[in-house]
């Protein structure tokens, strides 16, 4: 950079006494900060800089004096007086230390992944940082940059007319007729753009004047324009607006004009397409038949529409005003937009009127269709530059049958002027009019230049000022306007909202969508909430970046293999762009996945699960995602020693005789158990479980080994360590189970071994429970005369099992059914 240096100062020299010198020896000098010893400088040519540097380079407190680069993309490169450097594994620390006194640099740092040097006082540090790169030494040595650092919270396009829509990004920034609003009474759109502009494969219908074919900020590669879709006069087959109708434009503009173009505006939601759709006649004045608009609203739905944006609407509070269109918006909301198969219903919005006066004390009412009992349709108010209800925009009113309920609002203009009003009916604001931005009608037609009728025998609302150009410049200036607002506007505000939220997860109900927008919106205004709802906003504003994060959470899922042997790639079903996700392990140690690809790796032979999270950031908050994954070989859990439970290394005691041992496999998808058991001990292998004979001849111990295997192997062996009881095992009775085998009952009965028995007293058998080989309970024994008694006659031929619970100790014996 020819006319820039960068200077460093000794510690300790300080800030204040060094920017003064400078401001007195080089007055006309820039001064740029980066840290409490380092300033950028900005001369006037490389001549001055030069000579700036040649004397700088004299100064006895000068660390260093380098020249400034930049990158392609213009972000400077600010070079200092120390290096990094990472020297390779085969290096020995004689062959480092040989390069590091031939350059005379300095230890400052001994990091985790490089070392830190500082060079010495006004050496060139890019040029010794090049000359160990060449050395063949390092895997990597460059200057220690300082670089601005990027938040990758927010898209600001490059579109300019953006500044002006306040809707969209408000920063207090003063636009039409020198108005300006409080920072952040906005939608949050340029956060939401950082996780997505939208999905091409989202349709939005735009019922309404018609919009434009080929506009230079909607181009009708992002238009479906089909045949039938007018309904007004005219072509039944073109729905392009006519004279000044440029409403429609409008509405689609604010919802899907290009983004990043250098023309224009910036559409909510620019990657997706629109549907244009006509109601309206060339003449305002000649009004539709219900069935011409039941007939619009069915051609949305059966035409693949996910959205259907209506910014019109009836002057009447009735809710079942027009049944025929009642029962085309049930249709659409219960039988549209059919994903994979499933039918999700299409996102249906209304705007709720312009008839209030609230300056004047007049609540308005909302207008059908925006008031019909439809669950999920989003009916829209509007909020203005600062947060606070619009002067037109109705208020709810819970105790009207009417259904007089907003649910959300988006920013739109603040008033109407008093010149609006029909005379005698005071209302609006002074100084106030339409100033929210979006498309218009290419050449002179439409809203720019601001026509004295906006149809045949409308006159327009005056101010602005008949003939006004808003914009005045600019490529194509007169296919934009700043003059457009109402809820009009809140109305496709809220449905490009609701396209990104759509675009980010398409199988969202359309209750999904309603629920999201209106749980999400911020509650501003300082309007009383109750239960998440105002009178005055709904539920509030909508917020884009919000209700954007909520759609990548719900229901949302990672998706890649269960089983990690040795890697394995995971991914989000729903995802956004992929520098808004970063992937962790809970255990680093055994399985690390890469932060920014979600590529997982086994490491130290680890056997087990592990939560594997992917977090999405924005510039409203983060998400976090998680999955289990088994990782390496499966494992024994729940191990039991005749329904005892099992604990690792205990050494159980039992009597000789019949025993049981149970345990559970996890991990992987694994087999089943794989047993070892000494020779000379009767067995019998069920699924997951031992059936084994402690022989009264045994020697004392007795170990028996379980394993289990998955994809990835065998895994460990886990040890069940036995012995016998010497005592307290003699007994002078003993379980009987007759018939065995058995055909259609058996039982189960405690009888005395000997005559000298038949005095004492019967054991009592506590319980008796019938298991198929898997471990199954198949039936409870019956107690007749103090015996149990089961009827199998029902059951299939082949092995099964007996639990038997006598004075606290569980028995288990086989029987075979016939």
């Amino acid at each position: 950079m020819e006319n820039k240096l960068v200077v460093r100062y000794s510690e300790g020299l300080g800030k204040d006494n060094v920017s003064n010198y400078l401001k007195q020896t080089y007055p006309t000098v820039q001064q740029i900060w980066k840290d409490e010893k380092t300033v950028v400088l900005t001369t006037g040519s490389k001549a001055e800089r030069n000579v700036i540097m040649e004397n700088l380079r004299k100064t006895p407190d000068l660390s260093s004096c380098q020249r400034m680069f930049s990158i392609h993309t213009g972000l400077e490169m600010i070079i200092t007086d120390e290096i990094v450097v990472k020297f390779k594994n085969n290096i020995s620390v004689a062959q480092q230390e040989e390069i590091n006194r031939k350059f005379g640099v300095t230890l400052l740092k001994d990091g985790d992944t490089y070392l830190l040097f500082r060079v010495p006082k006004n050496k060139d540090a890019l040029s010794i940082a090049n000359q160990y790169q060449e050395s063949g030494y390092v895997e990597f040595s460059h200057p220690n940059f300082i670089i601005q650092v990027e938040k990758h919270q927010q898209v600001i396009p490059n579109d300019p007319y953006f500044v002006n829509q306040f809707t969209l990004n408000n920063t207090g920034q003063v636009f039409n007729d020198g108005h300006f609003g409080t920072a952040d009474a906005d939608i949050d759109a340029p956060e939401a753009w950082a996780m997505t502009t939208g999905a091409n494969n989202i349709l939005v219908a735009v019922l309404d004047e018609g919009i434009s074919p080929n506009h230079p900020d909607l181009p009708n590669a992002r238009q479906v324009r089909l045949n039938g879709s007018n309904f007004a006069d005219g072509n039944p087959n073109d729905p392009a607006p006519t004279w000044n109708m440029n409403h429609g434009n409008a509405c689609a503009g604010v919802i899907a004009a290009s983004q990043n173009n250098n023309e224009g505006i910036a559409g909510i939601c620019p990657n997706c397409r629109i549907m244009p759709i006509r109601i309206f006649n060339s003449n305002p004045d000649i009004g539709l038949t219900p069935a011409q608009l039941a007939d619009a609203i069915n051609f949305a739905r059966n035409n693949g529409a996910d959205i259907i944006s209506n910014s019109w609407g009836f002057n009447s509070d009735n809710p079942n005003f027009q049944p025929v269109i009642v029962s085309a918006i049930q249709n659409a909301t219960s039988q549209g937009r059919v994903v994979n198969g499933i039918v999700r219903g299409c996102v249906v919005l209304f705007s709720a009127g312009n008839n209030a006066r609230q300056n004047q004390g007049d609540n308005g009412f909302v207008s059908f269709p925006s008031n019909v009992n439809i669950q999920g349709v989003l009916t829209v108010g509007a909020s203005d530059r600062t947060d606070l209800q619009s002067d037109y925009s109705p208020t709810s009113n819970p105790a009207n049958s009417n259904n007089q309920i907003i649910d959300i609002v988006a920013p739109s203009h603040r008033a109407y002027p008093p010149t609006a009003y029909p005379p005698g009916i005071p209302g609006g604001i002074l100084g106030e009019t339409f100033e929210a931005w979006s498309i218009d009608i290419p050449g002179n037609a439409g809203y720019n230049p601001w026509p004295e009728f906006t149809s045949p025998g409308n006159p327009s609302i005056v101010p602005p000022a008949i003939g006004e150009q808003l914009p005045n410049a600019g490529a194509n200036f007169q296919a934009y306007t700043g003059r457009f607002g109402g809820t009009s506007h809140s109305c496709p505000v809220v449905a490009g909202v609701a396209a990104l939220v759509l675009s980010a997860n398409p199988n969202l109900t359309q209750q999904q969508v309603f629920e999201i927008i209106t749980g999400t919106a911020d509650r501003v205004g300082g309007y009383v909430y109750t239960n998440g709802r105002s009178n005055e906003l709904g539920f509030g504003r909508v917020n884009a970046c919000n209700a954007l994060l909520e759609a990548y959470r719900v229901g949302n899922q990672i998706l890649g293999s269960d089983l990690v042997c040795s890697t394995a790639n995971y991914s989000l079903q729903n995802a956004p762009n992929p520098n808004r996700i970063t992937w962790s392990s809970s255990n680093p140690t055994g399985l690390s996945i890469n932060a920014t690809t979600g590529a997982a790796t086994r490491l130290n032979n680890f056997n087990g699960s592990v939560n594997i999270t992917a977090t999405i950031n924005s510039g409203c908050g983060t998400i976090n995602i998680s999955r289990t994954v088994w990782v390496g070989t499966p494992q024994i859990t729940n191990m039991r020693v005749n329904n005892m439970s099992y604990f690792t290394g205990m050494n159980v005691q039992l009597c000789p005789g019949n025993h049981w041992l149970n345990v559970t496999p996890v991990g992987g998808n694994p087999g089943n158990a794989s047993w070892t058991v000494p020779s000379g001990i009767p067995h019998f292998v069920g699924t997951n479980t031992l059936d084994f004979t402690y022989p009264q001849n045994y020697s004392n111990s007795l170990t028996i080994s379980v394993r289990a295997s998955n994809a990835c192997g065998q895994g460990a062996n886990s040890n069940f360590f036995l012995s016998k009881k010497t005592f307290g095992c003699t007994s002078s009775f003993s379980m009987v189970i007759y018939p065995n085998p058995a055909k259609d009952q058996f039982s189960v009965e405690m009888m005395a071994i000997d005559k000298n028995a038949m005095t004492e007293e019967v054991p009592v058998i506590e319980s008796a429970v019938l298991l198929d080989k898997e471990g199954r309970e198949i039936a409870l024994g019956t107690r007749v005369a103090g015996k149990m008694t089961f009827e199998v006659s029902h059951l299939q031929k082949g092995i099964y099992f007996i639990h038997v619970v006598v004075d606290g100790d569980l028995t288990r014996e086989q029987i075979i059914i016939e």
